[in-house]
C-alpha cells in the first residue's frame, strides 16, 4: 500500500490541478451591448433592438403568434396539429441556415404561405427570383450600423419618412413610416435589363447608376412575343385608356409575378412584395421599423401588423436567433462551462490508468501459490481420529473446556477455582436454567474427564446438552462474535 500511496497522491494532485486550471481559464459569457452594431432581433429581447414589443402587441390583440424554435424543415410536417401560415425572419441570424433549410423553407412558401424577411442585408437563398426579376439589397458602406439604438434622434437624423406609393393590404392605413438612417435599398433587377430602383421623385424605375440617362420603361414579354430577341424587345401594344379603380389595381398587382414596391424614402425602396409559387415573399429593408426602439414612430406599428396578414398562425424565427436545441440537450446545458473539458481530461487520465494497469513494466513474477488447506481441515481430522479410536472422553474434554470458560465468563467467576455447583448456581441466578440440572451436567462431564468410562451415545447426549445450554444463554453467538 505504501508503494501505491505516492501514485494515488500524484493522481489526486494532477486532477485537482486540472480542475483548478479549467476553473481559472473559464470566462463567463459577457452580454453584448444592445446596439445596432450588435443587434439582437429576438422576440425575447426587451432592449431597443429586440422585437418583444411587437410580439406582445400581436398576442394581446388576438393574433395567433408563436416563437418557432425548430428547423425550418418542420414547417412541412403534415402531422403537426397547427402549422404557421406566416414565417418571419428579422435581422441577421445568429445561427446560420443550413443548405437543406433554404429549400424546405421555399417549398413551404410555394405551397401557399407567406415569408416575411426584415433585414438590411440580402440573402440570395432567401430571396429567390420571381420570373425574370431578382431582388437584392444595397446600402451605403459609409453608414455601417453603430450608435445607441435607444437614441431616436441619432438613428433618424436627416431621414425622410417613407411614403406609400402603392395601395394595397400592406399599406392600408399607413400614411408614413420612419426608417433609420441605416436602412438599405431593395433593388429590383430584371434579367434582360440593368438594375432599376426608384428615383427620388417616386416616379418610374430608372437605372441604378448615377448617370443622367433617359428613363427606360421595362416591358414584360407576352406569349405572342416569343420570336423577338432579348436585345430588341417588341414595342408595346397600344392599350385603350380606361379608368382603373384602386381595387382593380391591387388585384392586377397580385396576379403579376413582378415585384411591387410599396414604400420609398428618397431613392430607396423600403418595402417590396412579390409572388413565389402559390405563396408570397415580403421584404422590408430596415429592422429598426419593427424593433422596440422604432415601432412607436409614426405608422411603423400599423405597417408591422399589415406585414403578417391575418390568415393563420404567425411564427417568429427564434431558432436562427440562437434559441432551441440544435443537438444533445444535455451537452447544450453544459455548453460554455469548464465541465466538458474536465470530463474529457478525467476520461483521458482513466484511459491512461487502464493502459498502464494492463501492461507490465518489470520482469515477470512467478504466480502465487496459495495455501489450499481448509481451516477446518485440522478439526475434521481430529474428529475422525477420535471417532475411530473411540476417544469420547477426549472429545468431551475439548468441548466441555470451552463451554465451562464461557459459563464462567457469563457468571463472572474464576474458571479454575470455582467448583461446578457454585458455577451452576451463579449461572442459574442470571438465567432461567435449572440449577440442579446444570450442576448434574457439569459433574458428569468432569467425571468423564477424570476417568469415568463413557459410551458413544452417552457422549453424544452430553455434547447435545452442552450445545443446548450454550444456545439458551447465547454463548455460542457471543463466542463467534468475539472470534470475529
Amino acid at each position: 500500500m505504501r508503494e501505491r500511496l505516492f501514485i494515488i497522491l500524484s493522481l489526486v494532485l494532477i486532477i485537482v490541478g486540472l480542475v483548478g486550471l479549467n476553473a481559472a481559464s473559464y470566462a463567463p459569457i459577457v452580454k453584448e451591448p444592445d446596439t445596432e452594431e450588435h443587434a439582437n432581433r429576438s422576440t425575447y429581447n426587451g432592449g431597443a433592438t429586440g422585437t418583444r414589443a411587437l410580439f406582445e402587441f400581436l398576442r394581446e390583440t388576438g393574433k395567433p403568434v408563436i416563437r418557432w424554435q425548430e428547423r425550418t424543415a418542420n414547417l412541412l410536417d403534415k402531422t403537426r396539429s397547427q402549422l404557421p401560415k406566416t414565417f418571419v425572419i428579422i435581422g441577421k441570424p445568429r445561427r446560420e441556415f443550413e443548405e437543406p433549410e433554404y429549400q424546405k423553407l421555399l417549398d413551404w412558401v410555394s405551397a401557399g404561405n407567406r415569408l416575411v424577411v426584415i433585414d438590411r442585408e440580402s440573402d440570395a437563398k432567401l430571396l429567390p427570383k420571381s420570373g425574370d426579376w431578382q431582388i437584392n439589397m444595397s446600402g451605403n458602406p459609409a453608414d455601417a450600423p453603430h450608435g445607441d439604438s435607444s437614441n431616436i434622434n441619432e438613428l433618424t437624423k436627416d431621414v425622410v419618412a417613407a411614403k406609400p406609393i402603392q395601395t394595397g393590404i400592406l399599406t392600408a392605413g399607413v400614411n408614413s413610416v420612419m426608417p433609420s438612417k441605416f436602412a438599405s435599398s431593395i433593388n429590383l433587377v430584371h434579367s434582360t435589363k440593368p438594375q432599376v430602383s426608384k428615383d427620388s421623385s417616386g416616379g418610374m424605375p430608372g437605372p441604378s447608376s448615377g448617370a443622367k440617362t433617359k428613363p427606360k420603361t421595362v416591358v414584360e414579354k407576352s406569349e405572342d412575343d416569343e420570336d423577338y430577341e432579348d436585345d430588341a424587345p417588341p414595342p408595346p401594344k397600344p392599350i385603350a385608356p380606361k379608368i382603373v379603380s384602386k381595387t382593380t389595381a391591387v388585384t392586377a398587382y397580385s396576379a403579376s409575378r413582378s415585384p411591387v414596391a410599396y414604400l420609398t424614402s428618397k431613392d430607396k425602396n423600403i418595402l417590396v412584395d412579390y409572388v413565389y409559387g402559390a405563396g408570397r415573399i415580403v421584404v422590408l429593408s430596415d429592422p429598426y421599423i419593427v424593433s422596440n426602439g422604432g415601432i412607436g414612430l409614426v405608422d411603423n406599428l400599423k405597417l408591422a401588423t399589415n406585414l403578417f396578414g391575418s390568415d393563420g398562425p404567425i411564427a417568429f424565427d427564434e431558432y436562427h436567433q440562437g434559441f432551441g436545441a440544435s443537438g444533445n440537450p444535455l451537452l447544450n446545458f453544459f455548453e460554455g462551462t469548464p465541465l466538458p473539458a474536465i470530463v474529457a481530461q478525467l476520461a483521458l487520465l482513466l484511459a491512461l490508468g487502464i493502459y498502464t494497469k494492463g501492461r507490465r513494466f518489470a520482469r515477470p513474477l512467478p504466480l502465487p501459490n496459495p495455501d489450499r488447506r481448509s481451516k477446518l481441515e485440522y478439526v475434521g481430522a481430529m474428529a475422525e481420529l477420535q471417532r475411530r479410536t473411540k476417544a469420547y472422553d477426549f472429545a468431551i474434554e475439548n468441548i466441555y473446556g470451552r463451554v465451562r470458560r464461557n459459563l464462567a465468563r457469563f457468571a463472572g467467576v474464576d474458571n479454575v477455582s470455582t467448583p461446578p455447583h457454585v458455577l451452576a448456581a451463579r449461572v442459574a441466578e442470571r438465567s432461567r436454567l435449572d440449577k440442579d440440572e446444570l450442576t448434574s451436567l457439569l459433574r458428569d462431564c468432569e467425571d468423564i474427564i477424570h476417568g469415568e468410562p463413557v459410551g458413544g451415545k452417552q457422549a453424544l447426549a452430553l455434547v447435545a446438552k452442552l450445545r443446548e445450554t450454550e444456545q439458551k444463554l447465547g454463548l455460542r453467538q457471543t463466542n463467534l462474535k468475539s472470534k470475529i
